[in-house]
């Protein structure tokens, strides 16, 4: 997992999508099974916004497989991604 962290504007999402499409991409994504991509875009920017990974968990685990995952909470199913 790579987190990128900056102030808005300044094209953590272009360099990403520019990194993957240019350099992992055509190196057959690097032998990876499955690659995710996810924006979290103004999540918090802006005052009375609040910050959830509720749908940045169930969009991963259902693109990973898992077949309901509403079996469990959020905290459960994203702290098995931490272990190793």
């Amino acid at each position: 997992m790579i987190g990128f962290r900056a102030w808005a504007g300044v094209g953590k999402t272009a360099l990403v999508n520019s990194w993957l499409a240019n350099r992992v991409q055509p190196n057959g994504w690097r032998k990876a099974d499955l690659v995710l991509g996810w924006s979290f875009y103004s999540q918090g920017a802006a005052e009375g916004k609040q910050v959830s990974a509720e749908p940045f968990i169930d969009f991963a685990l259902r693109r990973f497989g898992d077949p309901d995952p509403s079996l469990g909470s959020v905290w459960t199913e994203g702290s098995g991604w931490l272990t190793w």
